[in-house]
């Protein structure tokens, strides 16, 4: 997947898209896409609208 600049929250629907387009049919499904991202300090939570973002501390 291309980097990502974190320094804001990402919406997860937004970066989970991206995920889709570069790997097609060798995609993970959202939920272990969000698992396998917090082994490396990702964390999902809900912003001020209710939305799901991922941020990285």
């Amino acid at each position: 997947m291309t980097e990502q600049d974190w320094s804001e929250p990402l919406l997860t629907r937004d970066v989970y898209s991206a995920y889709l387009v570069e790997h097609g049919s060798d995609a993970v499904d959202r939920d272990r896409f969000v698992r396998d991202l917090t082994r490396f300090g990702v964390r999902e939570g809900t912003d001020g609208s209710g939305r799901r973002v991922l941020t990285c501390p």
